[in-house]
């Protein structure tokens, strides 16, 4: 996948040679140098306006159900500040044998089990 590679003005200039002028969808593929799939695609999520073809994030909005918590990250911040000459995997033995902590730890990674 090459990233984002059209832009909004390309996608609808597509979509309107397909749909109003009636070009054949293959044609206006090899045309943009892509497949008739992606201009289907930009067809479902077309409503009409520009907006509708903006390029959106990738990235999740909710975090990995594994992931640190704030709390955790900050005591993972002022463990190796506090030590800056342990290694990490001193610091993720500190951080796994507390008895005050109530979150498990997995011992290979800084994950939550």
């Amino acid at each position: 996948m090459r990233g984002i590679a059209f832009s909004v003005r390309e996608k609808e200039w597509a979509l309107r040679m397909w749909l109003t002028e009636h070009k054949d969808v293959y044609k206006v593929a090899r045309k943009l140098r892509c497949s008739a799939d992606t201009i289907r695609r930009w067809r479902r999520l077309w409503d009409g306006t520009r907006e509708s073809l903006q390029n959106k994030s990738h990235r999740p909005h909710t975090p990995h159900p594994n992931a640190h918590t704030k709390e955790e990250q900050g005591y993972i911040k002022d463990l190796f500040e506090a030590r800056p000459d342990i290694t990490y995997t001193d610091g993720q033995r500190r951080r796994v044998h507390q008895p005050e902590r109530e979150v498990p730890q997995n011992p290979c990674c800084g994950f939550r089990e």
